[in-house]
Protein backbone atom coordinates (compact mmCIF):
# COMPACT_ATOMS: atom_id res chain seq x y z
CA UNK A 1 0.00 0.00 0.00
CA UNK A 2 1.38 3.38 -0.97
CA UNK A 3 0.37 6.43 1.03
CA UNK A 4 0.42 10.02 -0.15
CA UNK A 5 1.45 13.00 1.94
CA UNK A 6 -1.51 14.87 0.48
CA UNK A 7 -4.11 15.22 3.24
CA UNK A 8 -2.22 12.76 5.48
CA UNK A 9 -3.51 13.15 9.01
CA UNK A 10 -1.70 12.46 12.26
CA UNK A 11 -3.82 9.36 12.89
CA UNK A 12 -3.41 7.97 9.38
CA UNK A 13 0.36 8.58 9.59
CA UNK A 14 0.51 6.63 12.87
CA UNK A 15 -1.48 3.82 11.25
CA UNK A 16 0.94 3.71 8.31
CA UNK A 17 4.00 3.67 10.58
CA UNK A 18 2.45 0.97 12.76
CA UNK A 19 1.77 -1.17 9.68
CA UNK A 20 5.36 -0.73 8.49
CA UNK A 21 6.74 -1.63 11.93
CA UNK A 22 4.47 -4.64 12.46
CA UNK A 23 6.65 -7.74 12.76
CA UNK A 24 9.86 -5.71 13.09
CA UNK A 25 10.57 -6.41 16.77
CA UNK A 26 13.95 -5.01 17.84
CA UNK A 27 14.10 -2.74 14.82
CA UNK A 28 13.25 0.88 14.14
CA UNK A 29 12.03 2.62 11.00
CA UNK A 30 14.32 5.39 9.84
CA UNK A 31 12.81 8.86 9.32
CA UNK A 32 15.23 10.96 7.31
CA UNK A 33 18.85 11.19 8.38
CA UNK A 34 18.65 11.65 12.11
CA UNK A 35 15.45 10.11 13.50
CA UNK A 36 13.76 6.73 13.87
CA UNK A 37 10.42 5.46 15.11
CA UNK A 38 9.76 2.14 16.80
CA UNK A 39 6.92 0.24 18.47
CA UNK A 40 6.90 -0.63 22.13
CA UNK A 41 3.77 -2.11 23.72
CA UNK A 42 1.68 -0.88 20.79
CA UNK A 43 2.87 2.73 21.16
CA UNK A 44 5.03 4.51 18.58
CA UNK A 45 8.12 6.22 19.96
CA UNK A 46 10.59 8.52 18.26
CA UNK A 47 14.34 8.68 18.89
CA UNK A 48 17.32 10.41 17.34
CA UNK A 49 20.29 8.78 15.66
CA UNK A 50 23.77 9.88 16.71
CA UNK A 51 26.52 10.87 14.30
CA UNK A 52 27.92 7.34 14.72
CA UNK A 53 24.59 5.83 13.62
CA UNK A 54 23.40 4.62 17.03
CA UNK A 55 19.80 5.05 18.15
CA UNK A 56 19.50 7.16 21.33
CA UNK A 57 16.82 5.02 22.93
CA UNK A 58 17.39 6.57 26.37
CA UNK A 59 15.85 9.84 25.17
CA UNK A 60 13.03 8.36 23.10
CA UNK A 61 9.59 9.89 23.39
CA UNK A 62 6.06 9.48 22.13
CA UNK A 63 5.07 11.14 18.89
CA UNK A 64 2.56 13.90 19.55
CA UNK A 65 -0.10 15.58 17.46
CA UNK A 66 1.27 18.98 18.55
CA UNK A 67 4.69 18.26 17.06
CA UNK A 68 3.03 16.88 13.92
CA UNK A 69 1.14 20.17 13.49
CA UNK A 70 4.26 22.33 14.03
CA UNK A 71 6.46 20.70 11.39
CA UNK A 72 5.96 21.57 7.75
CA UNK A 73 7.58 18.49 6.19
CA UNK A 74 6.27 15.81 8.56
CA UNK A 75 3.66 14.35 6.19
CA UNK A 76 6.24 13.95 3.41
CA UNK A 77 8.77 12.41 5.79
CA UNK A 78 6.32 9.89 7.26
CA UNK A 79 4.88 8.95 3.87
CA UNK A 80 8.37 8.36 2.45
CA UNK A 81 9.33 6.20 5.45
CA UNK A 82 6.17 4.11 5.21
CA UNK A 83 6.40 3.73 1.41
CA UNK A 84 10.12 2.85 1.30
CA UNK A 85 11.00 1.57 4.77
CA UNK A 86 14.60 1.44 5.94
CA UNK A 87 15.05 -0.40 9.22
CA UNK A 88 17.85 -0.14 11.77
CA UNK A 89 18.48 -2.30 14.81
CA UNK A 90 17.61 -0.97 18.23
CA UNK A 91 20.26 -1.22 20.95
CA UNK A 92 19.82 -4.12 23.33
Amino acid sequence: MTISPENLTFISALDALTAALDGQSGRALRLGDDEVVFLENGQIYSATISDTGEVDIENAGCISAAVWAECTDTAELYAAAANSPVFVSLPL
